[in-house]
């Protein structure tokens, strides 16, 4: 009875830290929907194409530090995510994280024409984000908040278009940038490390580092 008990309990533990690869497509299962369905250690796998519609996940959803979540394209597949056709105002970016954390979202990806921010990571933990191209964005190229949070590798210009020649007459955005965990509070983000990044044409501050305690930009090519 003993040895059946314990045959049990490994066989649950093995189905619970199974990982699994869940593939989003443009014309299929989306990325918001995508990432209600992850566990800890699970894939994301983007399918190529054009994704024309936001991607905004607000949500609570946790990787462990031994098993991260990632996303990034399936092999060999061109990922666009394109703004081209949404028009908003609302002071959001065209994909978006928030609350997430253990998280790896890498590249290839593509994100261009975006009526407000292109790419954002709001409020996390334990994020790498890592090799984005991001051009031609209203505002903002990549922002982050949170606690632990790696920016490297990603390629950003032609943001902060709203500012463009300088006939913004009402301030602008910076084309990469930290801000606050809860502004409201007052808790500023903690340890964000901005490295080899390659950020040009911006129309605004290249990268600005906002209410963030002990963060570093380093090695990036501006």
């Amino acid at each position: 009875m003993y040895f059946k008990t314990f045959l049990v309990v490994i066989l649950l533990n093995i189905s619970l830290f199974t990982s699994r690869t869940i593939t989003v497509s443009p014309n299929g299962l989306g990325l918001v929907d995508a990432m209600y369905q992850t566990n800890p250690g699970d894939v994301i796998e983007l399918k190529g194409g054009a994704y024309t519609t936001r991607q905004n996940f607000w949500g609570w959803k946790n990787g462990t530090v031994s098993q991260p979540i990632t996303v990034r394209p399936a092999p060999g597949e061109t990922v666009i995510f394109d703004g081209s056709s949404v028009s908003y105002d609302e002071e959001v970016a065209f994909v978006s994280f928030y609350r997430v954390s253990n998280f790896i979202i890498e590249g290839p990806i593509e994100i261009r024409n975006c009526a407000q921010g292109g790419f954002q990571v709001i409020e996390s933990i334990n994020v790498k984000v890592s090799g984005l191209y991001i051009h031609n964005v209203k505002k903002w190229g990549l922002l982050v908040s949170g606690e632990n949070i790696v920016v490297e590798d990603n390629h950003v210009h032609d943001c902060v278009m709203s500012n463009e020649y300088s006939t913004a007459d009402y301030g602008w955005s910076q084309c990469v940038m930290t801000w606050a965990w809860d502004y409201n509070r007052g808790d500023m983000s903690k340890n964000v490390t901005w490295q080899r990044n390659y950020i040009h044409d911006a129309w605004g501050e290249g990268i600005d580092i906002i209410l963030c305690d002990g963060c570093t930009a380093r090695d990036n090519n501006i």
